[in-house]
């Protein structure tokens, strides 16, 4: 008899803590933990992202500088106004954060506008160093690891963002 009565103790114990903790949404956080692109990225207030961020732009490629100075602008956080050229953007293919920003740019434009391409980090910035890309996103902490800002030289434009 004892025993039933301490299975009961037991039980109502176990509800009487885990309801809060359910109401609370504890649960959702210990089946589902944020990925690593959700925690490595924070939401500002207005709904940007959040961080640093180099854009470098292949003046190259782009000759006139009106179109450099649309790009920039857009790329610091303006609206853009019809462009008739489609650019393509590299990512380093383990910079979540890059990716992220380069994602949100990406949604901001015409479908189609912005094609992003994915490399490895040392093969992307040997491209970078020899001025083979279109437009470069990289986030300020792999630009640091990988002295990103020797790239900016000759016709190269680096537009540093800085987010939240």
């Amino acid at each position: 008899m004892k025993r039933w009565i301490m299975r009961v103790i037991v039980i109502l114990i176990l509800i009487i803590l885990a309801v809060p903790f359910a109401a609370l949404g504890g649960f959702d956080n210990i089946r589902k933990p944020p990925d690593a692109i959700s925690a490595a990225t924070e939401q500002t207030d207005d709904g940007e992202i959040s961080g640093s961020y180099l854009v470098f732009i292949n003046g190259n490629l782009h000759k006139e500088n009106q179109t450099i100075d649309v790009w920039k602008e857009f790329f610091e956080g303006g609206d853009i106004p019809i462009v008739l050229e489609d650019i393509s953007c590299f990512v380093c293919n383990n910079d979540s954060v890059g990716m992220e920003y380069a994602k949100r740019c990406q949604s901001k434009l015409p479908k189609n506008q912005m094609k992003i391409q994915t490399e490895d980090s040392l093969l992307l910035m040997s491209k970078a160093e020899n001025e083979k890309f279109d437009i470069f996103i990289i986030s300020k902490e792999l630009a640091d690891r990988y002295d990103a800002k020797s790239i900016e030289k000759g016709n190269i434009i680096a537009v540093t963002i800085e987010r939240g």
